[in-house]
């Protein structure tokens, strides 16, 4: 799962699509099969349920293949649809007075529906790059009750892509091709269901019964902290079966294949090195962050640090928690050695963060966040490995 502020921007909205609007869209049974899986397998949507599509207009093919086996299913679609120059008019164009705003239409939508479904969008990360953090940061502070709202009235969030959805800019950030990257993006898809849930289901024991963790690497990262009765997520591939703390949002990523757990508050102590992260469409190499105490006391880079410490320097209250830990099951999902693919789901990938958890629930509210992934670590749950050099121990 990637940890992401609640941002939710502005769109245009249609209760009704008509499949005219993308003519030149051709379905192909790959999308075709990805939409019933989502409606049937992971919504589990029901006739007269209502849910909420959104996306850009680059995704059509797949945004009418939902819509078409959503009625199949006897449920109704609204469709919310975004654009990139739309997006970075709000910032270029409305005066920063508008960022507090709580975002009405999506707070009214969510009064309607029963589940929301989001396809990751082929955004030029360039495009936000000249936008003020600060300006950032209040619209995710402003879009905190949609989360708060979703997670009371227990609304499922699938988000499809989980990282990987297949694009020409995520491909050159993580420095592969692109048609690697829509290679491990459907492998993951398809991934048998009961391997993830079982992995998963396994992984789930093991922490729940666990006081400790500690996760080591050889890029220098030593860190343990507790998880003693702490909450645990499981995004297996089905809101059904997917397991989540009180209070939080039903979250299904695809490819799925995250265990998160909340550490114990207080209780990390250690350093966690990061593999290369793009932040803000800046590379960060070599994050160094030291912990005491469950807090940061000292975040170092070889490259990019100025970009984190923009955002960390308008991030509210709490942005310095470690919040976050996130073990992957998903054995369809392949890193490729070098790159600097963030897979979180990958089974075996160990990701750590800190600052605001309030997408999985927790109570850090702090608009900065930063988490990435440690490749090849080894982790240990009171001393039993369950993670060794980068490979799920089963």
């Amino acid at each position: 799962m990637h940890l992401r502020a609640w941002r939710v921007v502005a769109g245009t909205v249609a209760a009704t699509l008509l499949l005219s609007v993308a003519a030149q869209a051709q379905s192909t049974g790959q999308t075709r099969q990805l939409a019933h899986h989502i409606v049937v397998d992971v919504d589990n949507a029901k006739p007269g349920d209502v849910v909420l599509i959104t996306t850009t207009v680059q995704n059509m093919t797949l945004v009418e293949d939902l819509m078409i086996e959503l009625r199949k299913a006897g449920a109704w679609p609204i469709t919310f649809i975004q654009s990139d120059r739309a997006n970075l008019a709000y910032y270029s164009e409305d005066p920063p007075s508008y960022d507090s705003q709580p975002p009405a239409n999506s707070l009214r939508l969510a009064t309607i529906i029963t589940s929301q479904i989001n396809i990751d969008e082929e955004q030029d990360p360039r495009l936000f790059q000249n936008v003020s953090p600060a300006r950032q940061s209040a619209q995710n502070k402003a879009g905190l009750p949609i989360t708060a709202y979703f997670a009371k009235h227990d609304i499922p969030f699938i988000e499809v892509g989980n990282g990987l959805f297949p694009s020409k800019y995520t491909a050159a950030q993580y420095g592969i091709s692109k048609t690697q990257l829509t290679s491990i993006f459907w492998n993951g898809v398809n991934e048998d269901y009961a391997t993830v849930h079982a992995n998963a289901q396994a992984l789930h024991t093991a922490l729940a019964a666990a006081s400790v963790v500690h996760v080591t690497a050889p890029n220098g990262t030593d860190i343990t902290f507790g998880v003693k009765a702490r909450p645990i997520i499981v995004s297996d591939g089905s809101v059904k079966s997917s397991t989540r703390r009180n209070g939080t949002v039903p979250f299904i990523a695809l490819p799925a294949g995250d265990v998160i757990v909340d550490p114990v508050p207080g209780s990390a102590k250690g350093t966690v090195v990061f593999d290369p992260v793009f932040f803000n469409n800046t590379e960060v190499d070599g994050m160094t962050m030291k912990f005491a105490s469950g807090n940061m006391t000292s975040m170092t880079a070889k490259s990019g640090l100025a970009a984190v410490k923009a955002f960390y320097a308008a991030g509210t209250a709490g942005k310095d928690a470690f919040t976050f830990a996130d073990f992957g099951v998903n054995p369809g999902v392949t890193y490729v050695p070098g790159s600097k693919m963030n897979v979180t789901m990958a089974a075996g990938m160990v990701s750590l963060g800190t600052g605001g958890d309030v997408f999985a629930g927790g109570s850090d509210t702090s608009t900065f966040n930063f988490a990435s992934y440690i490749t090849g670590a080894t982790v240990t749950l009171d001393g039993k490995t369950v993670v060794a050099k980068g490979k799920l121990v089963r």
